[in-house]
């Protein structure tokens, strides 16, 4: 297959004098860790149980995703398939007799077998190994539709989070006998570069399951293929493989969560150890020096030379957020306000932390838990950790089954601290199946509701100007944290949504996209699917009120107080509603209304109202073009990989309001970003056109919305 990037990159093919070095690079993208990392133990020529592996196996240009599946059909008592339980709100408990409570413990210490990986006596096959992690520009790019000038695409506090990652990872690397290499560039370029730079024969990475990843992979394979060498790509960012998930549920996602847990079995294990001593590396890369700022320069005249012959490949120490551009103020705040760090080291210290307390692991409900807790935060703030791959979602799962078999009566699925695992697998397979699974526009999952795209109410919610106190100091909280509970999340996705404002979700989505340090494409975008009532659950009448939620946690207003300290003198009785307070009491509180705090920026009772009336006659054109047979073919859901993630290319209008911007689904290497990816159309199998949607329909849902159809609300 012929391919232009290749010979630009000047990659030979075989036996046209690619040195021969038994050198393999390990490309780190999300799973920064050593433990359950078959990717390292692949580029090490190790086996997943650390054994060597026959080099007969390993031609060259193979391409292959070495992963264990372990998929037995499991035989599973289940509540019906409804979509409509929403986890959150629900406290039901579920008998699953299934391999989720089934699965045999963990038989060794897992902190011996998975955490103490330097006592493995595996050996290494390869004899030259270049664990590298590219940092891609694109991150640290102005994001013009952040709130201020200059702002990176990337909210500080994830840059931080992935900072520390990165320097636990080489911490550990060099304890082995390695260390991580940082490029600078688009990794379609310089992985390639590297690969000629090293004469490797193997390029290990974990699977990644995102529609940016799914695309740019491909083109990194094609080149490798082309220059005969081995890609190994296994599966082990899930506990379960996706594609095989939608294999048994007959080549489509299963879109409920009890229709996703009937369709999977055992789940995959985690591997072994990684090597008490890495393979060295390459002698191009050896004996390179640390500049100022963090860049890598050669010792000496026949290193620099190497670089040059390497097309001037930026090769980094993990930088500091100076040496990145973030002023002095923005890297070195007088007050650390952030309480999260990231790194395997913490990730798995946490988990340990955790699960220590087997009560509250057994009577985990997540319904239950206090959105309004600061220290210790009422859940278990690991999904930083499992979006970076810090904490292997496999060892999770495992280390909860194994606390789980000691204590019987313990709670189950989907509210059990195992099914917030499976929630995650959930929204993971389906997102690989579900074309479009980022945006309105051109989904068969989601429903087409008239959102505004206001940014006068955006900018409000975003930047803590709502004047409802809960909501606000949920959003100071994201800007300052970068995290908050999950009920949090709820709450002010509701307000912006079908509760109060009636934003477009995608809009709020990419407000979370920046500033999350957890923020994982396929949870985030199924998570605001679900709570604007878009997909997965359709009980768009179920409000979280603004005024009272919080108040039901929190009735002193602790929580305000601490993240609005405009309102810490407020009495009790107002802090929720403080534009109720009489004048007299505002100014003992030093608060003045629409002075020193924003008036309301609605009325929830008429807001909340009118959403409702909107959603219910959204609802009504839906299923009224659904029943005349005019929706888009949903069996092109999930008919092949190549067509996941594929972006409509019109913008398109529903009911007199702009519907969906052009957007692309880029989260895992870059965020989400508003362009359209060449070659996609989003055009169903029946030639319904751009948006998936026939005239008759769009006719249709535009009569309802200019009240020329009668209807009613669910």
């Amino acid at each position: 297959m012929a391919n232009d990037g290749s010979g630009l990159l000047g990659l030979s093919s075989p036996g046209s004098g690619l040195p021969d070095r038994d050198t393999a690079i390990l490309w780190f993208r999300k799973g920064l860790r050593l433990h359950d990392n078959p990717a390292l133990l692949a580029a090490c020529g190790l086996d997943e149980n650390g054994n060597e592996v026959d080099d007969e196996s390993n031609k060259p240009g193979r391409s292959s995703r070495r992963h264990r599946t372990g998929f037995t059909k499991a035989s599973e008592i289940l509540p019906s398939d409804s979509a409509e339980n929403d986890p959150a709100a629900t406290n039901t408990a579920v008998n699953y007799n299934t391999a989720f409570s089934k699965a045999e413990p963990i038989s060794d210490s897992s902190k011996n077998l998975y955490i103490a990986a330097r006592d493995s006596t595996a050996t290494s096959a390869i004899r030259q190994l270049c664990p590298v992690f590219v940092l891609d520009p694109w991150f640290l790019a102005p994001d013009p539709s952040a709130p201020s000038p200059g702002s990176t695409r990337v909210g500080i506090n994830r840059i931080r989070f992935l900072l520390d990652c990165l320097k636990d990872l080489n911490s550990q690397l060099k304890a082995r006998g390695s260390r991580l290499i940082l490029v600078k560039g688009d990794p379609t370029v310089v992985i390639p570069k590297l690969v000629k730079q090293c004469g490797a024969k193997r390029l290990c990475f974990e699977f990644d399951t995102e529609p940016y990843a799914l695309a740019r992979d491909g083109k990194i394979k094609a080149v490798m293929q082309e220059a005969g060498v081995e890609v190994v790509t296994p599966v082990s960012h899930t506990v379960f493989d996706p594609a095989e998930v939608i294999r048994m549920n007959g080549g489509k996602p299963p879109l409920t969560y009890q229709a996703f847990c009937k369709r999977v079995g055992q789940p995959s294990p985690p591997v072994g150890p990684a090597p008490d001593k890495l393979p060295p590396l390459p002698p191009d890369l050896v004996g390179w020096g640390t500049l100022p700022g963090g860049r890598i320069k050669a010792e000496t005249e026949e290193a620099a030379g190497d670089a040059r012959n390497c097309d001037h490949i930026e090769v980094f120490e993990v930088p500091a957020l100076s040496d990145l551009g973030y002023s002095d103020a923005e890297a070195s705040p007088e007050e650390d306000v952030t309480p999260f760090r990231g790194g395997e080291t913490e990730a798995l210290c946490r988990l340990d932390d955790c699960l220590s307390r087997t009560k509250w692991v057994k009577e985990f409900e997540k319904p239950k838990g206090d959105p309004s807790a600061l220290t210790p935060p009422a859940t278990t703030v690991l999904s930083p950790y499992l979006k970076f791959g810090c904490l292997s979602s496999r060892l999770m799962y495992a280390r909860i089954q194994e606390v789980l078999a000691r204590v019987p009566g313990h709670t189950k699925p989907p509210v059990s601290l195992l099914g917030q695992l499976l929630w995650r697998e959930f929204f993971y397979t389906a997102s690989f199946g579900t074309p479009n699974f980022d945006r309105m526009q051109g989904s068969a999952i989601c429903r087409q509701i008239p959102w505004k795209e206001d940014s006068e109410l955006l900018a409000a919610w975003r930047d803590a100007r709502t004047g409802f106190p809960w909501i606000d100091a949920i959003m100071v909280q994201l800007q300052q944290w970068g995290w908050m509970h999950h009920l949090a999340r709820h709450c002010v996705a509701c307000f912006l949504t079908r509760g109060d404002l009636l934003v477009h979700w995608e809009l709020g989505r990419d407000v979370f996209d920046r500033l999350l340090i957890d923020s994982d494409w396929a949870i985030n975008n199924g998570n605001w699917l679900w709570l604007s009532a878009s997909a997965f659950f359709s009980q768009y009448h179920r409000i979280y009120s603004p005024i009272t939620f919080g108040k039901k946690y929190d009735p002193s207003g602790k929580f305000v107080r601490h993240f609005l300290p405009v309102l810490k003198d407020m009495p009790a009785q107002y802090i929720y509603e403080p534009w109720t307070a009489p004048l007299a009491v505002q100014r003992r509180a030093k608060c003045i209304l629409g002075k020193d705090y924003p008036l309301p920026i609605v009325d929830h009772a008429e807001a909340s109202k009118r959403c409702r009336d909107v959603m219910g006659t959204a609802y009504a054109a839906n299923r009224l073009a659904a029943n005349a047979g005019a929706v888009g073919n949903r069996s092109a859901t999930a008919t092949s990989t190549a067509s996941r993630g594929s972006v409509s290319t019109a913008p398109g209008r529903v009911g007199g309001h702009r519907a969906v911007p052009e957007m692309a689904a880029i989260e895992g290497d870059r965020p989400t970003n508003r362009t359209r990816r060449a070659g996609s159309t989003g055009e169903g199998e029946r030639g319904e056109g751009k948006l998936g949607v026939t005239k008759k329909k769009q006719k249709m849902i535009d009569d309802i919305f200019h009240g020329k159809k009668a209807h009613k609300d669910d």
